[in-house]
């Protein structure tokens, strides 16, 4: 993003020094690229018309489309191949693969259809083996839950063979195990935390079994995220380091007439990494979760009075950063996961309490009706039933025959429901449904989209009149709002960006699955990560 503009381009750095060369001009964003073998081309990702693969000479010229929807592309070691995997988008990690095109063009051919590759960290798609004859990805059988490992698979067909990297490498962190290159008998890869530090590392590999082990040896140390090597054999390490930063962020706004006003304002300023906000309807509390690392295994809740400027922080026994918290919309009443002895726990802690009483473990609460002794819980991703937290009885609001319910949302008078369906075939929708005393079927969801980009949180205004949702329509994610029907909640008008991220720094939704807007009588607030870095080169010691 070093052009004034903030925007992600390619560009091209000789070794020895000299000016980069800017390759791609695009508003789009533009990223990944991966050299041809000769030096001559250049493959990337782009989100313009609507996303895919493109090809570039390195010199500069016209960018050519190769394939559709496709991220992380990577030459073979020949130069006849391209890999990239796709991500749908529905949350649905079984429906993230991968492909080969022809490095010339053609349609791209799926490349082990029975797995699906998981990202963990940062997006990246299979890794060539230095001969070209193979590849490693982090991924499981689509069926399987428990396969899930570093596999290695020919290039020409047959089965994958499973590297047992999880169960030998322990240095690899619940949260990043991707590989990122594979030169001689080596594999790179990172792992870490945010907060930590991400770290490179390597591991050796060997044919035919094409088992992954030790002795494991570090490449870099300290914080920040060192990531995304490129490797040469006996040559230098090339790789990104970065200092990402996840916040909470406000925006002055008048959510019943889909204004925004004014710049971002953070939450807070220290270095833990902040996620899942949510907010009293009349903005005067903000609830959040912050995480501090695995090392010194700190996660918390955090409640914050606005108004005073007063803030309670409830500790976490698990230190696990991706539990949200919840606010009933008067603010009085806050639900929380929990790890306890290795088990999810749900709690709910009132104004006057000290300490969270368990609610269930099965459940997770995703919202509250007015009278916040009800609380809006979800079911094998399927179904969502309300809660009577005093009795524990359930009721069936409404269930999908197929596809996941996400994030779904009550209207301020309780008498509808938002919610994202993400569909069997890899599309996101955003649907309105009527709540009535008997589940609502499915020919009563009122359609508000469907698309083949990614949707999510959707959020009412106070007068239930418009919702808010984040979206990546235009190539980026950003906050987007939808007049209604005060009546029927049928779409009223075209839909509006509220608030646009259009910069390689700031982004909305990375990790992908975090963006979130809530919303309160006066003010939006949004979850918002920021990067900063640089690119670094570094040459192994000899031993």
């Amino acid at each position: 993003d070093r052009s004034s503009d903030g925007n992600m381009d390619i560009w091209v750095q000789q070794i020895a020094g000299g000016p980069p060369l800017r390759l791609t001009t695009h508003p789009a964003l533009d990223d990944s690229p991966s050299f041809s073998p000769d030096g001559s081309r250049i493959v990337f990702h782009s989100t313009r018309d609507g996303g895919g693969i493109y090809e570039i000479a390195t010199l500069g010229g016209q960018a050519r489309r190769l394939a559709d929807r496709g991220r992380y592309p990577r030459f073979s070691p020949d130069g006849a191949w391209i890999s990239f995997f796709t991500i749908p988008a529905s949350p649905e990690t079984r429906l993230n693969k991968m492909f080969l095109i022809p490095a010339q063009g053609g349609a791209p051919i799926p490349f082990q259809p029975e797995f699906c590759i998981v990202n963990l960290g940062s997006n990246l798609g299979p890794v060539w083996s230095p001969d070209g004859q193979y590849l490693i990805f982090n991924g499981r059988r689509t069926d399987e839950p428990d396969s899930l490992d570093w596999w290695v698979a020919p290039v020409t067909g047959g089965p994958a063979a499973r590297t047992d990297a999880y169960q030998s490498v322990h240095e690899l962190h619940p949260a990043w195990r991707n590989p990122y290159a594979w030169s001689g008998s080596h594999i790179y890869y990172a792992t870490g935390s945010t907060v930590d530090g991400v770290n490179l590392f390597r591991a050796q590999i060997h044919g035919p079994d094409w088992k992954v082990s030790g002795p494991v040896e570090r490449i870099t140390s300290g914080p920040g995220m060192q990531f995304q090597a490129s490797v040469q054999e006996g040559g230098p390490i090339v790789y990104a380091n970065l200092i990402w930063v996840a916040n909470i962020w406000i925006l002055e706004a008048s959510p019943n007439l889909g204004l925004v006003s004014g710049e971002p304002i953070p939450a807070d300023q220290d270095i833990m990494a902040k996620f899942y906000p949510s907010i009293s309807r009349d903005g005067s509390r903000l609830a959040y979760r912050a995480f501090g690392g695995y090392k010194r295994a700190r996660s918390e809740v955090r409640l914050k009075d606005l108004g005073k400027g007063e803030e309670k922080i409830i500790p976490m026994r698990g230190a696990r950063g991706g539990l949200a918290s919840c606010l009933s919309p008067d603010g009085s009443v806050l639900s929380y996961r929990d790890v306890v002895e290795g088990e999810f726990r749900t709690f709910i802690m009132s104004e006057e309490d000290t300490t969270g009483r368990e609610v269930c473990d099965s459940c997770v609460i995703l919202g509250f009706f007015s009278d916040p002794n009800f609380a809006l819980i979800r079911e094998e991703d399927k179904r969502v039933l309300r809660l009577n937290i005093a009795t524990g009885e359930k009721t069936l609001l409404l269930e999908a025959g197929a596809g996941r319910i996400l994030e779904p949302a009550l209207s301020p008078d309780d008498r509808w429901i938002s919610f994202v369906h993400g569909k069997p075939d890899g599309r996101a929708a955003i649907y309105v449904a009527p709540l009535a005393q008997s589940p609502t079927p499915e020919s009563d969801w009122i359609l508000l989209f469907d698309e083949e980009h990614y949707l999510g949180s959707p959020a009412w205004s106070p007068d239930g009149n418009r919702l808010y949702y984040v979206s990546e329509r235009d190539g980026f994610c950003c906050v987007w709002a939808q007049k209604l029907d005060p009546q029927t909640k049928q779409p009223d008008g075209d839909t509006e960006g509220v608030y646009h991220a259009h910069q390689g720094r700031f982004t909305l939704n990375l990790p992908r699955g975090n963006g979130t807007v809530a919303v309160a009588a006066d003010k939006l607030v949004i979850w918002m990560s920021e990067t900063t870095g640089n690119i670094y080169m570094a040459t192994p010691k000899k031993k």
